[in-house]
């Protein structure tokens, strides 16, 4: 993958993330991939090439990764396939999202759904993504006091 590319690709996650709303805003992002589990550094330097677009966010108790697949522009928009996983290297859930035109990135069935309405944001978005990781960082808590790398 053209470093260009995957730098834009990288951008995209990171909002994609950020949109998701599952990630606490005082999460600190991960850049170096040795600070990971195993299993999330294996995934982390995977892909084609070797290459992986990746995102991990971390706080004292939780750690989130998250792998990107850029699918194409041919839309006149950016669509990406983004992959949630577990710590342990579990897929979690794996969704398409898309940037509309006014620079927000929504589920492809957010996006399909807004195609009819006027656009409007909504003050916390809420995806089935978001319920699920919050749903399992929550069961999480409950069976292991500290999550230590």
């Amino acid at each position: 993958m053209e470093q260009l590319q995957a730098a834009l690709v990288q951008g995209y996650l990171t909002a994609i993330v950020r949109a998701m709303g599952c990630v606490p805003r005082e999460a600190a992002k991960v850049d170096d991939d040795g600070t990971l589990p195993r299993k999330l550094q294996q995934l982390a330097t995977g892909g084609v090439n070797g290459e992986a677009i990746w995102s991990a966010w971390s706080t004292p108790r939780r750690r989130w990764f998250f792998r990107a697949e850029h699918v194409t522009d041919e839309l006149g928009a950016p669509v990406v396939n983004v992959h949630a996983y577990s710590r342990e290297g579990h897929l979690v859930s794996s969704t398409v999202w898309v940037r509309d035109g006014t620079g927000e990135w929504l589920r492809t069935s957010e996006q399909a759904r807004r195609s009819n309405q006027p656009a409007r944001r909504p003050s916390q978005p809420r995806t089935r993504l978001a319920r699920s990781l919050r749903a399992q960082h929550s069961e999480h808590r409950k069976s292991v006091p500290t999550d230590r790398a």
